[in-house]
């Protein structure tokens, strides 16, 4: 039995000493391919956490812009008589609401090629715009569900 076993360690050790360029290549290209994957899940993981740190800064921004144009605007605005509404484009001399700068300011967002874009949710849709409003979607829904429950924390889904 130990003869046998010998043998066959000794065939092994020849036909490696052969083939040690086949060998070498073998395990090169798999050693390349493993680090390549490696090397893939990092990039995506980099890209996830970029996206969602855009994200928030995005959101951040607006919810910035939303609270300067109503404090700095609006209100001085309306104390000299200008009418805010929600369909300025349609009354001359008035200005947008909050909500509705908001949505135009979201939709334009992606407009510029980034693929970032931004609604404004309510549990039901807005008596005025033109568009359906309100969740559309699960994301939308599930979205809507936990910021309801927890406005202080942020919610992302990676698709």
């Amino acid at each position: 039995m130990g003869g046998q076993q010998y043998a066959l360690g000794h065939r092994l050790s020849e036909l490696l000493h052969r083939r040690t360029v086949l060998v070498l290549t073998l395990l090169f290209v798999v050693g390349g391919g493993l680090l390549l994957l490696r090397q893939l899940e990092d990039q995506r993981d980099v890209i996830e956490a970029k996206s969602i740190e855009d994200a928030k800064a995005y959101s951040h921004t607006l919810a910035t812009i939303r609270e300067v144009y109503t404090k700095e605007v609006v209100e001085v605005v309306r104390k000299q008589g200008i009418l805010v509404t929600h369909d300025s484009k349609e009354q001359p001399g008035s200005i947008p609401l909050p909500a509705t700068l908001s949505m135009e300011l979201g939709g334009k967002m992606g407009s510029a090629g980034s693929g970032m874009h931004a609604r404004l949710y309510r549990p039901s849709p807005f008596p005025w715009p033109k568009e359906p409003g309100g969740p559309r979607d699960d994301f939308a829904r599930d979205a809507w569900a936990a910021l309801s429950a927890d406005a202080g924390t942020a919610f992302y889904r990676v698709e």
